[in-house]
């Protein structure tokens, strides 16, 4: 999913994976103020950055979680 507005920094993650490579991707979800003029006059909006991990760090990291999918 794309950010609303402006394209921001990060938000889309660049690699190539050959067979039989893997990456790990973290993908943050923020919320930005947008508008202005009184309370009511304010909103949120979604953010989205993606991180390319190094798999190092990403394993440890997602080992704890259950995979509820097929295998």
């Amino acid at each position: 999913m794309d950010s609303y507005g402006v394209p921001y920094p990060n938000q889309f993650a660049q690699l190539d994976l050959g067979a039989g490579q893997e990456a790990f991707i973290n993908v943050v979800s923020m919320r930005e103020r947008v508008g202005g003029g009184g309370d009511s006059g304010f909103g949120l909006r979604a953010i989205f950055y993606a991180w390319l991990i190094p798999a190092d760090a990403a394993r440890p990291e997602i080992s704890g979680i259950p995979f509820y999918g097929s295998s």
